[in-house]
Parts: structure tokens; sequence; C-alpha cells
């Protein structure tokens, strides 16, 4: 749940044939952390609002200009809830969404959920604490991703079982948050 961030002059450069450096020798990590998403970024103007989706199906929409801080050690981006089992949420995606774009939320049993990230559907809080419901599952099921969509896009999807499809995100239909 923490944002890390690095500028690109203090990557080693390498060449192709390289192997590169561990991510973990170049950012302060927690123990037992690991990447869920990279953003690249100009400037903290670039977007609006910076979204994060966990597995569990919470979503939080943060100002992004909250996020800039020279701090090496990163900054708390969202509080993970802890389940019964003693294990703790997980964040899988994070976007830069700007006031009025619209958000797909897909799960692992091929559900999906496209609503708009105006902030009236989801206002935007503080960097600590821990987001709303984006959206709900049926049993065992959890959040795979979640995008911003485009006009004219189209989603791709590929199963596990290496079947694959191409829709216009036209079909899939707008709803509310937490549907």
């Amino acid at each position: 749940g923490r944002v890390y961030r690095i500028k690109g002059y203090e990557l080693p450069e390498g060449g192709r044939d390289a192997r590169g450096q561990h991510i973990a020798n170049l950012l302060a990590f927690q123990p037992g952390e690991a990447i869920a998403s990279a953003i690249s970024l100009k400037d903290y103007q670039q977007a609006d609002y910076l979204v994060l989706a966990t597995a569990d199906g919470l979503v939080k929409k943060t100002r992004l200009t909250e996020y800039d801080s020279p701090r090496s050690g990163g900054l708390i981006a969202i509080k993970l809830r802890e389940h019964a089992d003693d294990t703790t949420d997980q964040v899988v995606a994070a976007c830069l969404v700007n006031e009025g774009d619209d958000l797909l939320l897909v799960s692992r049993k091929g559900m999906s959920l496209r609503f708009t990230a105006s902030n009236e559907a989801l206002r935007p809080m503080g960097r600590p604490s821990s987001g709303v419901t984006g959206m709900k599952f049926r049993e065992e099921d959890s959040l795979l991703t979640m995008d911003v969509v485009r006009e004219g896009a189209q989603v791709f999807v590929v199963t596990e079982g290496g079947f694959a499809k191409r829709t216009d995100v036209s079909e899939y239909r707008l709803q509310g948050r937490a549907g």
C-alpha cells in the first residue's frame, strides 16, 4: 500500500543484453512488499488523480499532487484491510485519472464493471484511507485489473486457457460504482 518514486536519471544505464539491477536495490522497500504497478510521470500536474484498486474490489481516488514528496522510503498510499485468516488485501492496479474519466474493473471470473470516476461517484480521499467498494463479487472471485476507458478503444481479454476476444469498449455499459 505504498507509493515509491525514482527519477529516470537515477536508474542505472545498461546495454540491451545487460541483466539489469533488482528494483529493491534502488528503492527502500518494506519487508514483503512487491510492485503492483508502475506509472511514468513527467510532473504531478499530468493528471488530476491517482486511483488504486485492490483484490477485494476496493477503489480509492487521491489527488496526484499528494504524492509529490522526495521521501525515499515511500509514502502510504492506501490502508490495506486484513482478512479473518490473517492475510492482507493487495493492490492490483493503479491508474492516472482525470475528472469524468470512466474506469473498467475486471474480475478473475470474467465479470466487469464500468463506471465514471466523477467526484459524486468516487470522491477524493486522503492518502492513508482504505477506499470504497468499486465492485462486488460472486463467491471466490477477486479483482484482476483496472484501467481507464478511452473512447474508441477496444478491450482485449485473454483467459488462462488461451482463449482470447476483442470487444469495442462501447459494448461495456456504464453502471454505478459498487455493482
